[in-house]
Formats: structure tokens, C-alpha cells, sequence
């Protein structure tokens, strides 16, 4: 099967057409189908446009290795966004000094790494985290 398109979100949404059934993200705990997929990155990257992501906009994704994370990618990248992945174990210093040099303005960042992410969003203009 050949796909159009070189852009990986475009593939995810031309491959979700094809065949939506077919499985495209397994975890042990959970398994997603490619329309599935398809749809929670389309949900995903309506809210990031309403919330204010727009194309060329850098969105940092601080995230373990999930589905989710997958999806907070493709979504950005469907705006015409830049996903900067980040270490979520990096030092909140660190975590500063990505933010500062990229000038992200939204972030996804893990519910456990809240502490961390105050301090490194200290006096930063961090829009959305």
C-alpha cells in the first residue's frame, strides 16, 4: 500500500481511511485501532487550535513513552506545529532553559511532574501547560 503524502499525520489519516480496524498503538493496558487514532488526534488538535496553536508554533511534550504522547505529537503536527520532546526527568532548570530558547507557549507535560514544571515555568511565558 502506498501513501500520497510524506507528512506522518497526513499517512495516519489516509492509512485510518483504509482501514480503520487495523491496529495502530498497543500498550498492555490498552490497544487503539488507526480510526481510533485518527480521531483522538483530530479531537486533540481542534482544542490546541482553539486554544490558541497555530502553524509554526513549538509545543513542548514532557511525557512518558504512551499512546498519549503519540498522540499529543501527531495532533501538533497536524496544525503545522513543532513537537519539542523533552526528557521528562531533565531538571527543572534544564526544563527552563528548553523553554526559553524554543519559545513554546503551550506545553504537555506529565500530572506527576507538576512540582517541576512550576519551577521551570517560573517567569517563563508558558501560555497552556
Amino acid at each position: 500500500m502506498s501513501v500520497a503524502s510524506p507528512l506522518l499525520h497526513e499517512w495516519l489519516l489516509e492509512h485510518a481511511a483504509r482501514r480503520p480496524e487495523a491496529p495502530a498503538l498497543a500498550t498492555p493496558a490498552l490497544r487503539l485501532a488507526y480510526g481510533e487514532v485518527a480521531e483522538r488526534v483530530g479531537d486533540l488538535a481542534a482544542h490546541l487550535h482553539a486554544a490558541g496553536v497555530r502553524r509554526g508554533d513549538r509545543v513542548l511534550a514532557a511525557l512518558p513513552n504512551t499512546p498519549a504522547t503519540v498522540i499529543a505529537s501527531l495532533a501538533v503536527h497536524a496544525l503545522g506545529g513543532v513537537a519539542v520532546e523533552v526528557n521528562r526527568e531533565w531538571s527543572a532548570d534544564v526544563q527552563a532553559e528548553i523553554v526559553a530558547r524554543t519559545g513554546v507557549r503551550h506545553a504537555f507535560v506529565w500530572g506527576r511532574d507538576a512540582r517541576t514544571w512550576a519551577r521551570a515555568r517560573a517567569g517563563r511565558p508558558l501560555d497552556r501547560l
